[in-house]
């Protein structure tokens, strides 16, 4: 009897423990110390156009765009190429100025993850760096 409450005790654990492969997307950042963040994200990552690694986050009426040329479909660390804020019409760039870090791709159930920290600028040249940045989203390769 005890080993049978043992094994239903393992069997409920791993029923109930959290597997990363289930989680939903997400995406979260923070800025100035404000958190920006989503889940169940339906913007796809991708490289639409060929060699290119292009992530969109939006949050509300915010959004930030990352891009990646010379982008070779692999896990690895890089340097934005393009980097777009927008927040309540003000738009802040930058390129080349930040790290994006992809930690896996499953190309079985088709998602990415990684985490990123980058700056932007506005025209005007007030900077904002974007910080603690870490998703996981819907991923196609084409």
């Amino acid at each position: 009897m005890k080993n049978l409450s043992l094994a239903l005790a393992a069997l409920l654990l791993c029923c109930v423990s959290c597997n990363k492969e289930d989680t939903p997307t997400f995406f979260s950042f923070q800025i100035d110390g404000q958190t920006y963040e989503e889940t169940d994200i339906d913007i796809v990552a991708d490289n639409l156009l060929n060699g290119v690694l292009s992530l969109q986050l939006r949050t509300g009426g915010d959004e930030l765009l990352i891009t990646i040329n010379d982008w070779p479909d692999e896990e690895g660390t890089y340097e934005p190429s393009f980097t777009q804020w927008s927040e309540s019409g003000q738009n802040y760039y930058g390129s080349d100025d930040g790290t994006v870090i992809i930690t896996e791709i499953n190309r079985g159930r088709e998602y990415i993850t990684g985490l990123f920290d980058v700056t932007c600028a506005a025209l005007g040249g007030q900077e904002i760096n974007i910080e603690n940045g870490e998703f996981k989203l819907d991923y196609i390769s084409f």
